[in-house]
């Protein structure tokens, strides 16, 4: 099966997340893709299994034995995607216009795991002795809570796999959709929701009561303040930028005839590398005491996405990009303002670097698509880069 099949079999499979937790009673989200994946690799007698994160969904982890001595290489790849756009024009039917492959997850990214899917294919076709220990891990819930990373590194830390390949991890490729540039950093994204609560009354005496909504005005005109703040004179990052933020939701009151008495709105907060989780919320807390009379809660995060710091990731995203030049293109390692799972990988100890056939530009889009040269050639990147890369600790043997 060459890599645009492949790639059109997986689109036709949808795999779409709830984008919220996962609960006992959800659509099977996943399912179906788990259990293609299982069957590819068992009728290619690769060894693999399905690891469950979260109620009923599970990440899919195949593994290759190689040379003695050598560390894993893990190729990461996530089954979900997030809906497709109801004028989305046949979202799974994978089809092929002017040079493209069209569909919900052409680019994110069941283009670019296809990619790694055949790679590894090429790879299993060795003896273990021609190549590194290798797995490939088809993760779950990445588009929302990125539990199956969470998970999969968690297992990892236990040694669930070691039987299998070396707990040692010398590189990590997370395929997302990067032009086939290596990404070293990228932001990180916290989200949650801040709530004011006022008094309700009849519309025909608001004296008597008092608006959420109101006062939750004075909560975004502070938030625009900071946001501003953030852009202009906030940690500037030399890959990523300056941290941003914005207010993406808003909700509140029951009809127009009652004062409202609950307000909520949902934030978006990207972080550089360098800012942390525990930073934000101080940041968040000391915005809210600056205006008492808005009389606003902050909410847990209910995602939490770190961001990828770029201080050891440098010579596996040469090596990638290596591989790109040898086809003729054009490629150097760069930082993105968006946010990947990735990041969970670093605690293996090895470098971790994004990378895929793809644009961001086309993600999420009513009519998502991948060109079908670059998938192309992500293949031949993905196989040359695992057989040849050394780690830097293997490097001078």
């Amino acid at each position: 099966m060459d890599v645009l099949e492949l790639a059109q079999r997986l689109i036709a499979i949808p795999s779409v997340s709830p984008m919220r937790p996962a609960a006992p009673d959800d659509p099977p989200c996943e399912r179906a893709m788990t259990e293609f994946l299982l069957d590819w690799f068992a009728q290619r007698g690769i060894a693999a299994e399905a690891v469950e994160a979260t109620f009923g969904r599970a990440s899919v982890v195949a593994t290759l034995p190689g040379k003695p001595g050598r560390g894993t290489l893990i190729l990461d790849a996530h089954q979900d995607t997030v809906p497709p756009a109801a004028e989305s024009d046949r979202p799974f039917e994978g089809r092929i216009v002017d040079g493209r492959l069209c569909g919900r997850g052409a680019c994110d990214v069941k283009g670019p795991m296809a990619a790694m899917l055949v790679a590894f294919e090429r790879l299993s076709a060795l003896s273990p002795s021609e190549r590194p220990p290798i797995a490939f891990v088809a993760t779950c819930d990445e588009e929302f809570g990125q539990a199956g990373a969470i998970d999969v590194v968690r297992r990892w830390k236990r040694g669930e796999f070691a039987a299998c390949v070396p707990e040692r991890v010398d590189g990590v490729v997370v395929a997302e959709p990067t032009g086939l540039q290596p990404v070293v950093a990228h932001n990180g994204v916290l989200r949650w929701t801040i709530t004011t609560h006022g008094r309700a009354a009849h519309s025909s005496r608001p004296e008597l009561g008092v608006s959420a909504i109101e006062r939750m005005g004075l909560v975004i005109a502070a938030w625009s303040g900071l946001a501003e703040r953030l852009r202009t004179s906030g940690l500037d990052h030399p890959r990523c930028g300056r941290p941003r933020t914005s207010i993406g939701r808003i909700v509140g009151g029951t009809a127009v005839n009652i004062v409202p008495d609950r307000c909520e709105i949902e934030i978006d907060r990207r972080l550089v590398p360098g800012e942390t989780f525990e930073s934000v919320r101080g940041e968040t807390a000391a915005l809210l005491a600056s205006i008492p009379e808005a009389r606003a809660t902050s909410g847990e995060a209910w995602t939490e996405s770190l961001p990828l710091v770029d201080d050891r990731n440098g010579s596996l995203a040469a090596a990638l990009a290596c591989q790109v030049e040898r086809l003729g293109r054009s490629s150097v390692p760069i930082g993105v303002p968006f946010g990947t799972h990735a990041p969970r990988y670093a605690e293996l100890g090895g470098p971790v670097v994004v990378f895929g056939p793809g644009s961001i530009d086309q993600a999420h889009t009513i009519d998502e698509w991948i060109a079908i040269d670059e998938l192309e050639a992500a293949v031949d990147v993905v196989e040359r880069w695992a057989l040849e890369f050394l780690p830097d600790h293997d490097a001078g043997q």
